[in-house]
C-alpha cells in the first residue's frame, strides 16, 4: 500500500540488502515482544519491502 506524502525507506538510505537484518532486529525489539499478534521475521520483511 502506498501512502501519499509518506517517505519511503529508500528515501532515508535503507537498501534492500539490509532488510533481512532489519526484520530479524524487529522480531527482537521490546515493542514487538509486547505486540498482541507477534510477527515473524518473514512478515516483517514483507512489510519492509512494501515500505522500501
Amino acid at each position: 500500500m502506498r501512502y501519499k506524502n509518506l517517505p519511503r525507506l529508500s528515501d532515508w538510505g535503507v537498501r534492500a540488502t539490509s532488510l533481512d537484518e532489519l526484520a530479524i532486529s524487529a522480531t527482537q525489539a521490546s515493542s514487538s515482544k509486547k505486540n498482541a499478534t507477534p510477527l515473524t521475521a518473514d512478515e516483517f520483511r514483507r512489510i519492509l519491502e512494501d515500505a522500501l
